[in-house]
């Protein structure tokens, strides 16, 4: 509406022109002289322009007060639009939408003050945090507008300035602890400065302890650091798909191995996979092996000094050469352990079973 000139039309401040009205030719005698006709004419014509002065501003008034209507009707949902109905000018359809809808209390500005009350500069800077202060004090300015004197008087002046000079202590009350001395500063000063004096010391004192690194406000940083390096273990390539065309591979591309394919043997899976389970059963058959030598052995030793006859000159028993023995009863089931302790030296043995001894000697 104010961008197209169109305020006014909603409050009543440009009125409807009253219809103009067409003015009547002058009469005088058909024998009358021309000093009495030419004022009558002169006359007649002045009112004619008039009447269509006033018929063109009449049009015009007619033309924009179309569209004041027309936006508020675009700008109201359906509902609302139906309540306009019988209203025939936007000057009448606004003073019914204002007195329906607009809060015309206390309350309204009453939280705008506590909202005011209960900001802080907090992360923010002091042009930001001046921003949001200004933006609330114009609205408290709109909503209680009967409350500040909006005259010319010396009691409208002296009204105006001490509201400035509280919200310059709002403003400064409000700010972080590192701005106290500019603010001590700026408080004792006689004449208090204005708002706009005070935010130039603000901004340069915030510049400042930005410099220093003493400022509160949140700036990110991020540290930049190497990580170690992995050696990575390179992975084995797959072995190349073999080839799935319909035509026959010549005898020379053959894998010598499997006899098909055509890939080199040393990538050949099915060689893979048949090493696998070869190399596998390769390890634990010598494991089994190397296990049942030492048993047997472990038992041949056992047979040796259970057999051997007392001897005369009283000294440790000792294993003799071989002998003939019968043959070997199968190895013991795993899991019993030889009761033998056994020489590295294969010279003496030893055993905490006296049982086990053909002869015991001190």
């Amino acid at each position: 509406m104010g961008g197209q000139q169109l305020w006014g039309y909603l409050t009543g401040e440009r009125p409807c022109p009253p219809t103009p009205i067409a003015p009547t030719s002058p009469t005088y005698a058909p024998d009358a002289p021309d000093e009495v006709k030419k004022p009558l004419l002169d006359a007649f014509e002045a009112a004619l322009e008039v009447y269509q002065s006033d018929r063109d501003n009449q049009a015009v008034w007619l033309r924009e007060e179309a569209c004041a209507k027309a936006i508020l009707f675009a700008s109201m949902e359906v509902d609302i639009s139906m309540s306009l109905r019988g209203l025939s000018t936007s000057h009448l359809m606004w003073a019914h939408l204002r007195h329906s809808y607009e809060i015309r209390n206390e309350a309204l500005y009453l939280a705008v003050v506590e909202e005011a009350q209960s900001l802080r500069q907090h992360d923010s800077t002091v042009e930001e945090f001046h921003h949001q202060m200004s933006a609330v004090w114009h609205r408290l300015d709109i909503l209680g507008a009967e409350f500040y004197a909006s005259g010319t008087c010396q009691c409208c002046d002296r009204h105006r300035s001490q509201r400035e000079t509280l919200r310059l202590h709002e403003f400064l009350s409000r700010l972080r602890p590192e701005f106290e001395v500019v603010r001590s500063q700026l408080l004792t000063r006689r004449p208090r400065p204005p708002l706009d004096e005070a935010m130039q010391e603000l901004r340069a004192e915030e510049s400042r302890l930005r410099a220093g690194g003493m400022s509160g406000v949140s700036q990110s940083s991020v540290l930049a650091a190497r990580a170690p390096l992995v050696p990575s273990t390179p992975r084995p390539s797959p072995p190349p798909l073999p080839s799935t065309t319909s035509t026959p591979p010549a005898s020379g591309d053959l894998c010598g191995y499997c006899g098909k394919g055509r890939h080199p043997e040393a990538v050949c899976r099915k060689k893979q996979r048949d090493k696998q389970p070869r190399r596998g059963g390769s390890s634990s058959s010598s494991a089994t092996r190397s296990v049942s030598a030492m048993e047997q052995e472990l038992l041949t030793l056992r047979r040796r000094l259970t057999t051997v006859p007392p001897s005369p000159s009283g000294t440790t028993a000792q294993a003799l050469g071989p002998s003939p023995q019968p043959p070997p009863p199968p190895p013991p089931p795993s899991g019993i352990s030889s009761k033998w302790f056994l020489d590295s030296g294969a010279s003496f043995h030893m055993t905490p079973d006296s049982t086990q001894l053909s002869s015991v000697s001190c």
